[in-house]
């Protein structure tokens, strides 16, 4: 699954929100949504799986998972808005 595909699934669970951060993972791609207003609200990340598509949610804590998305690929979010 490319970025893009993966991008229209996330924003398909986040439609009032405004995309915040992507992170390129081994296995997935991981979407964060806020608000209009930008601010944060503890929400999970919207993570994508490559290969299948399948949508799960990366929370933090644990702080396991803010180590898995600060060892991942930062993507700039203006080449993946439409």
């Amino acid at each position: 699954m490319t970025l893009q595909e993966a991008y229209k699934k996330a924003r398909e669970q986040a439609a009032d929100l405004i995309l915040s951060d992507c992170v390129e993972l081994p296995d997935r791609w991981a979407f964060y949504f806020v608000p209009k207003d930008d601010e944060a609200t503890g929400q999970p990340y919207f993570t994508i799986h490559k290969r299948t598509g399948a949508l799960d949610y990366l929370t933090i804590p644990p702080l396991e998972n803010l180590k898995k998305l600060q060892g991942g690929k930062k993507i700039p979010i203006n080449t993946i808005v439409d």
